[in-house]
């Protein structure tokens, strides 16, 4: 597949990753690369319009880390803590009204209330934008592969702490057989 055209009249869902301000505001405490912010949420943002004019699911996920998980927060510098203000979604995203599913963990197919949500929809394909490229972007494509969705992550909707290794990721997912696409149409 070269576009999303292909994906009309699919069964698909838009899962958004981790557009918490923790990782995309100025004062984010994990910041992705401030030079790929513009570009994310705008691709985004325009995903979020050819979803809903699809009539594919859109579907918002947060971590909410585990204040217990004292190593991993330390090592994540505190970003995304369960109801801290920095796990709110970003407001620059334009995804109102979808559903929401937390996350403490790397793929977001890890929460069973997503799966069932996923199911109840019968969806079959997986687009997967968001944050962070080689963390839980990769983390949740392979999990959706190994669970037979068809997987596409679109590179312009996808960030990391640099374009670099956003790249490197990408070629990555490539080589286990998802769809990386260059752009979102």
């Amino acid at each position: 597949m070269t576009s999303l055209d292909a994906l009309a009249g699919s069964r698909t869902a838009l899962l958004l990753l981790d557009y918490q301000l923790d990782f995309l505001s100025e004062a984010a405490r994990l910041p992705v690369g401030r030079d790929q912010v513009e570009e994310l949420l705008e691709a985004s943002n325009e995903l979020v319009r050819r979803a809903r004019s699809e009539g594919w699911e859109v579907v918002t996920i947060g971590n909410a880390f585990r204040r217990h998980d004292v190593i991993g927060n330390l090592f994540r510098r505190g970003a995304a803590v369960a109801g801290s203000p920095g796990c709110a979604l970003d407001p620059r995203l334009r995804a109102e009204g979808a559903a929401f599913f937390e996350k403490w963990r790397g793929s977001a197919l890890t929460n069973p209330a997503l799966i069932a949500h996923l199911a109840e929809r019968q969806i079959a394909t997986l687009v997967i934008a968001g944050v962070f490229t080689a963390g839980c972007v990769k983390a949740t494509a392979l999990d959706a592969a190994r669970r037979g969705y068809q997987v596409v992550v679109p590179r312009n909707a996808v960030a990391d702490k640099s374009k670099a290794v956003s790249d490197r990721a990408c070629v990555f997912l490539e080589r286990r057989g998802v769809q990386v696409i260059l752009r979102d149409s």
